[in-house]
């Protein structure tokens, strides 16, 4: 015959660690999200583009472009410092991102999976990547998120883009 005896044990056991993990999930702060879209034209101010190849079709360096803009309507300043590897224009390029905003509070984010597309004369293109949040400091501390970045220079390499990022914010 089965004995009963380990059955208010187990039982007990099992609502003791049904309590400890609900204690747990109420106890840990809820996280916001919010949105946050950037409009801004970031210009050249520091570049080392080095030209190779034949014909020097291939282009490699990197482009540290700054500019202020709005962040859902108040005043941010952006750094961006990019690292590029084109062919004819376009091409690969990641890199990193700082957001300053009016209370002196910044936000970091990292460019992946970017692409460049150029016109053949390579005198304008078109960038796309995805956005990771590094983090923040200030009202931006502690915050996760990802987001999108798209631009669009009408000069040659190395001139002014006009940029927009929408991130989704965790905080």
């Amino acid at each position: 015959m089965r004995s009963f005896s380990r059955f208010p044990r187990t039982l007990l056991a099992f609502f003791a660690a049904t309590a400890v993990v609900a204690l747990g999930a109420s106890c840990s702060p809820e996280r916001s999200t919010t949105t946050v879209t950037v409009d801004v034209l970031l210009k050249s101010q520091q570049k080392s583009l080095h030209k190779v190849g034949q014909d020097g079709r291939s282009l490699y360096g990197s482009n540290y472009l700054v500019g202020d803009g709005t962040a859902n309507g108040e005043k941010v300043t952006v750094e961006m410092q990019a690292i590029v590897d084109y062919t004819n224009g376009g091409g690969a390029f990641d890199g990193v991102i700082t957001l300053t905003f009016a209370d002196g509070a910044t936000l970091g984010l990292r460019m992946f999976d970017g692409a460049a597309t150029a016109k053949t004369d390579t005198t304008s293109a078109r960038f796309r990547s995805l956005l990771s949040v590094i983090d923040g400091t200030g009202t931006y501390l502690g915050t996760a998120g990802r987001g999108t970045f798209t631009g669009e220079r009408m000069d040659a390499i190395g001139g002014a883009v006009q940029t927009h990022f929408a991130l989704r914010l965790e905080q």
